[in-house]
């Protein structure tokens, strides 16, 4: 009986000694499993990080593209609407230059037949009050 006895000590220390490694092993396990863990969490927000950097000069490369395509658009309205401006003066010009033109026609053509119907009057003795005042000014000139 002396045998199992010892036989059983000698099993149980055997098997405290197990414990004890099994023990360190799963606390180096539980180590090396919380690292890889850790280093797959650290890996993931580098990536994460990593793709919003990129999603970021993605949007600001876009907005870039957008923002000079509405100034472009928007020089070249303005452009457009500064050349029909320049060319409605113009015509306005142009219209008011002609305008112009007919009327010192119309009056030129007026003075003509006004001065040529006086050619045609008969001289009268009698003056009209405008006439004296002419005469009037003619000799204060004179002095």
């Amino acid at each position: 009986m002396l045998k199992p006895a010892i036989l059983a000590a000698i099993a149980a220390v055997f098997l405290a000694g197990c414990q004890e490694q099994i023990d360190r092993q799963a606390d180096r396990q539980a180590d090396r499993i919380g690292n890889a863990v850790s280093d797959d969490v650290n890996d993931a927000a580098a990536n994460v990080s990593g793709s919003l950097d990129n999603l970021g000069d993605a949007i600001r490369g876009q907005a870039d593209r957008v923002g000079a395509h509405a100034v472009d658009e928007a020089a070249h309205q303005t452009s457009r609407a500064a050349n029909d401006l320049a060319d409605q003066i113009r015509r306005h010009g142009d219209r008011a230059v002609d305008d112009m033109g007919a009327a010192l026609q119309g009056a030129g053509a007026s003075l003509r037949d006004r001065d040529r119907d006086r050619a045609r009057e008969p001289v009268d003795d009698r003056r009209s009050d405008n006439d004296r005042y002419d005469d009037g000014d003619r000799r204060e000139d004179r002095r």
